[in-house]
């Protein structure tokens, strides 16, 4: 199957993308019979975004604090709201979930817990799941009918601002957003995510270079403690940690993404997937090269500084 050759084909591919990110199974609508219609739950791939970032922290540990104690960051997807979590490091899935609903009000029956697109379930230890002090914890509210068909939303997709750069190779041509270097996804194709109307203007994702135009990155979503760029700390080839806080990695370079994106398989075909995003210019913390020996990384502090507007994906040879 090549990617995009027809709606239902990228139906296919965007479902089992999405299926490879949050592990759990997503299904085309057109899949799904007319008397299967009024048992599904469609899954936006706009609302779900939250679920896929890499958060880290960068930086020197305080040695002063006790670390048999460490702070979670939990945000309530329904609600997008954030708040900080202290909790004993051998902690179990199951005190995380009360604490949640002594805070929210959200019986531990209905959370669905998320680290790093993975699904964290009760009966097991937080470390089990390499949760660790500055995680990121996203907490799905599970609908009454647990039995429902998980579908996805097509009305969360764009497709007259998809493109294929799958053929397209950008030797000797430049181009910028927010009059910094653009460097295009050349060799995978972009299906566009729906933003339109979402935020407080649409300046953000113009392509005129405009003061207020947001800069492009991107975001491998593969949650691999050993490979992760957000998991390591920053401690990269040259063992340097660096005193950032904590936030959202990307890179503007999707080469370096690519070694982070997720594989998923489709009727046999193997691909990846990486997020595109647009980031803050104005709260952009910038890793070069000489400082990496890895590449270019940008780290962004907070959800609301990142914003994906596209899903590449890529057809491995």
């Amino acid at each position: 199957m090549s990617i995009g050759s027809s709606t239902n084909d990228n139906e296919q591919i965007l479902a089992a993308a999405l299926s490879a990110i949050l592990g759990k199974n997503i299904l085309p609508e057109s899949s799904v019979s007319e008397q299967s219609q009024q048992h599904i739950s469609k899954i936006s791939i706009f609302n779900q975004h939250l679920a896929c970032f890499i958060y880290g922290k960068v930086g020197q540990h305080d040695t002063n604090s006790d670390e048999s104690f460490m702070t979670l960051y939990i945000t309530i997807l329904a609600t997008k709201t954030t708040f900080p979590c202290v909790i004993e490091c051998d902690a179990s899935v199951d005190k995380l979930k009360q604490i949640i609903y002594e805070k929210e009000g959200l019986l531990c029956s209905k959370q669905n817990l998320i680290h790093c697109g993975q699904e964290i379930d009760e009966g097991h230890l937080l470390s089990e799941y390499d949760i660790q002090d500055s995680s990121q914890v996203t907490v799905v509210r599970l609908r009454s009918m647990d039995t429902d068909l998980l579908v996805l939303d097509k009305n969360s997709l764009d497709s007259k601002y998809d493109y294929d750069f799958t053929n397209i190779n950008d030797n000797g041509k430049t181009f910028t957003r927010g009059s910094i270097e653009y460097r295009r996804p050349c060799g995978w194709k972009r299906f566009a995510i729906r933003v339109a109307g979402k935020y407080e203007d649409e300046i953000w994702l113009g392509s005129n270079n405009n003061s207020n135009e947001w800069p492009v990155s991107y975001h491998g979503t593969k949650h691999d403690a050993v490979s992760s760029i957000a998991q390591m700390g920053y401690d990269l080839t040259k063992h340097k940690r660096f005193a950032h806080g904590r936030g959202i990695y990307s890179t503007p370079d999707v080469n370096i993404a690519k070694g982070f994106a997720k594989p998923f398989v489709k009727d046999g075909q193997q691909y990846l997937i990486i997020l595109q995003n647009r980031v803050n210019p104005k709260t952009l913390v910038k890793l070069l090269p000489d400082k990496t020996g890895n590449g270019e990384y940008w780290i962004s502090p907070d959800a609301t500084d990142i914003r994906p507007y596209g899903l590449c994906i890529m057809k491995k040879p």
